[in-house]
């Protein structure tokens, strides 16, 4: 058996038979348990649950102190926190159009796809029509039979990474050949009077998905395995690496490499805070004498002590300057680890005569972090716009239907989008998203400005880079607006001019822009001796 027939055994489909398949299926099975048991940890991680250890002597909690979910919020808000848009110069329409999918919820779904990114290293994106993913796919139609009318009802939707398992080729890790969901589905069985856990299983393929019910041990339940055919040909879920990963399939989390860092950090401010609160409420120490015959407490006094009687507080000798500078260290280590600066969580900075220079530097390890999402999320995302593209045309809701039977877009485009078309987008289409720091919008508009000036860069372009989601329209309605500046301007001009004698323009010769700025005077027929050039008379 050679290399590629090895390989071929791991590929849903294939022969699996012979002992290097039951190795490679043995393998396969473990590395799914230790990816779930990693999602498991990472999300107690990030919720800030403290282990079984972190309790004090009287069974209560310790206060647990979790800067890891604080951290991967503000790098997500950077990242995502703001609508993004997609653009092409030549398909701006259909994406256009394939962003209404997201539905009114557009930031907060990013926002969850990045934090699963972030918590788990993968986040995947299916893209299905409403009734589709309602119904998860378990229909016995034709999908054009269903009655779907605008382009919202084709839905975005974030999937639990739990319940993903991709299948890519040997050779390329970026092309999926299959993704299995395996969604739990808990239900009470009043026969016996307990819930009972099932899963939805669905494998799509390019060319088909399959639908099945598994019991509670994995096995197909028998007569619920269903076979329809993919009616846009592709794999209509999006697997997004949060940080590739050289020698795995599946991406690097946020998280893991910050974890250690943030349960010292917790463990230190928790031992300092039993210090202080053990010397906040000191211990009597009494020697030579009885208890009994004390009050202990403030504004007393104690007299009659026998002579070698000694009463003392237990003094505090612990040295809380090297704790808190522990304490101090790891949390630096903690925010340099993450990329998230201590000024990016409120931390008291003296910025009112901070240059904006200055201020990207001290942001600079956040905003790379999300300029590095960007680049990692932004392809994957066009790729969701791709296939809401191909679900659109196939349900009729990209091109509308004129009079005459024509499907046109609103640029004029008669025929639906083909896979070169597609590849096009691939290739070319922006993801671009809002500024994050407030200064970023001023320095970009004032560079904009300098392009246009110097006739580099159009009103358009200048609107796409300064993230205007209509920029067609807006540059429409800039011109009207100059326009009918140009006219009040005009007219108001027109009124001076006869308000002062100096007459009306005569055959849109003397306008009142020119006789504004005095151009245009003196070329007129009848001209009087103050229009005759002066001086020293000529000779002959």
């Amino acid at each position: 058996m050679n290399l590629l027939d090895i390989l071929r055994n791991v590929i849903p489909g294939q022969s699996r038979t012979g002992p290097v398949h039951e190795q490679l299926t043995a393998d396969a099975a473990a590395e799914q348990r230790v990816r779930l048991a990693k999602y498991k940890q990472g999300w107690r991680d990030y919720k800030g649950v403290p282990i079984a250890a972190s309790m004090n002597e009287d069974g209560t909690a310790i206060t647990y102190v979790n800067f890891l979910r604080r951290n991967i919020d503000k790098v997500n808000w950077f990242a995502f926190g703001r609508p993004f848009k997609m653009t092409h110069y030549k398909y701006q329409n259909e994406l256009d159009v394939s962003l209404q999918c997201w539905g009114a919820r557009r930031v907060e779904k990013m926002l969850r796809i990045g934090q699963f990114g972030s918590v788990t290293g993968d986040a995947y994106i299916m893209v299905a029509p409403a009734q589709v993913a309602e119904e998860i796919l378990q229909y016995n139609k034709d999908l054009v039979d269903y009655e779907v009318k605008v382009p919202a009802q084709v839905r975005v939707v974030a999937l639990n990474p739990a319940y993903c398992t991709p299948t890519y080729d040997a050779f390329d890790s970026d092309v999926m050949i299959a993704m299995e969901i395996d969604i739990p589905l808990r239900k009470y069985e009043s026969s016996s009077g307990q819930w009972v856990t099932t899963f939805y299983h669905q494998t799509i393929t390019k060319n088909e998905i399959i639908t099945s019910t598994l019991d509670s041990h994995g096995a197909e339940v028998p007569g619920s395995r269903k076979a329809q055919p993919n009616a846009i040909k592709a794999i209509y879920v999006v697997h997004i690496r949060n940080y590739p990963c050289g020698d795995s399939c599946f991406g690097l989390d946020d998280i893991t490499e910050a974890a250690s860092l943030n349960s010292a950090l917790a463990g230190a401010i928790a031992n300092i805070g039993q210090i202080l609160k053990y010397h906040g409420d000191p211990i009597t120490v009494i020697f030579g004498a009885k208890s009994s015959n004390l009050k202990k407490g403030p504004n007393k006094i104690w007299g009659n002590l026998p002579k070698d009687a000694k009463v003392e507080n237990l003094a505090l000798q612990t040295d809380l300057a090297a704790a808190n500078a522990h304490m101090d260290t790891l949390k630096e280590s903690l925010h340099a680890t993450m990329g998230v600066p201590e000024i990016a969580q409120g931390t008291k900075q003296a910025i009112s005569n901070t240059s904006g220079v200055a201020l990207h530097t001290m942001y600079l390890p956040l905003i790379e972090r999300a300029a590095t999402k960007h680049q990692i999320y932004g392809p994957a995302l066009v790729e969701v716009s791709i296939i809401s593209i191909k679900w659109l045309q196939e349900l009729g809701l990209m091109y509308q239907v004129d009079a005459d039977g024509t499907r046109k877009a609103k640029d004029g485009r008669t025929k639906k989008l083909d896979e070169q078309d597609f590849e096009v987008i691939r290739q070319e289409a922006e993801f671009r998203i809002g500024l994050p720091l407030p200064k970023d919008r001023l320095i970009e508009a004032q560079i904009q400005t300098t392009l246009m000036a110097a006739g580099l860069q159009t009103t358009r372009d200048a609107l796409v880079e300064l993230g205007e989601s209509r920029p067609d329209e807006k540059e429409k309605e800039i011109i009207e607006e100059a326009a009918a500046k140009a006219e009040i301007a005009m007219q108001t001009a027109i009124e001076t001019s006869k308000a002062t004698g100096a007459g009306q323009p005569v055959d849109g010769k003397n306008t009142p822009a020119k006789i504004a700025s005095g151009a245009g005077a003196n070329q007129g027929e009848n001209k009087t001796e103050s229009d005759t050039p002066k001086g020293r008379p000529k000779k002959g």
